[in-house]
């Protein structure tokens, strides 16, 4: 994997923690420069001098992906910092856990202005920038859509199938452009799935019993490094959504299961 992206020059939305910062140590090691973006700033500030401390290359920005203004100054950051852009990793969301019955508009809003709104404005921004490179877009999905009961996940289950849809238009209307969009659906230790193991630790225990290596993905081992080899080869993986967990990379996605495993 050493180098694979040297030269280039990627953003990490949603980078201080879990698959944003794994995905981040990924590609600074395998050459490119980063841009980790995210509202919590001391942890960034912690992410860079480890990546630098390797011998990468970093520059922390703080970015809401709620607010236009701060996407387009993130953008702006990579261009200005590093001359070019030829990543762009849709990372960030917010995460809310409850019965639709119980959700506000304004909570539904927030989790939707943070997901697909995010996504169409960041992918919007860079555009031009990606067109110039040849670059790739890569966001995320969730495995939660294919719980096998998706009950008080509605208002992020939402924001992931409009993500999804972005996915496919955007690589639909930009490949004459040159630039290849997926989306992954990640099975790892992300602060979703953190949540989830406080807030249901016997449905997490089950799950984890039914993985073929009995464990949720490493968000560098199993998240960061396999997505830089995808990146390297974008044209294989361009318009689809992947499963990406411990087990591998997959084109479909199961419906994840709380039974007990049986033999």
């Amino acid at each position: 994997m050493a180098n694979e992206l040297a030269g280039k020059v990627a953003i990490v939305t949603g980078a201080s923690r879990g698959i944003g910062r794994g995905a981040s140590l990924a590609f600074a090691e395998a050459g490119a420069s980063v841009i980790v973006a995210a509202r919590s700033t001391d942890k960034l500030a912690e992410l860079v001098a480890e990546i630098e401390a390797a011998g990468g290359k970093a520059r922390a920005v703080a970015c809401d992906v709620r607010d236009k203004s701060q996407i387009e100054a993130c953008i702006q950051a990579a261009v200005d910092t590093y001359g070019r852009l030829d990543v762009l990793y849709n990372n960030a969301q917010t995460i809310e856990y409850l019965y639709l019955a119980d959700c506000s508009d304004e909570t539904m809003l927030d989790v939707q202005m943070s997901g697909p709104i995010a996504t169409y404005r960041f992918m919007q921004a860079a555009h031009p920038h990606l067109k110039a490179t040849k670059g790739v877009i890569i966001n995320t999905g969730s495995s939660s859509r294919y719980l096998a009961s998706g009950a008080r996940y509605g208002p992020y289950n939402s924001a992931k199938a409009g993500i999804e849809a972005l996915t496919r238009t955007a690589a639909d209307e930009w490949a004459e452009d040159g630039i290849r969009v997926f989306m992954l659906n990640p099975e790892a230790e992300s602060t979703m799935t953190m949540n989830w193991k406080a807030r249901e630790p016997e449905k997490y225990a089950a799950a984890v019993a039914n993985k073929p290596n009995q464990r949720m993905g490493h968000p560098l081992e199993d998240i960061g490094r396999p997505l830089v080899r995808m990146i390297a080869d974008a044209d294989r993986y361009n318009r689809k959504t992947l499963g990406i967990s411990s087990a591998g990379v997959t084109d479909t996605i199961e419906t994840i299961s709380f039974e007990p495993v049986t033999v």
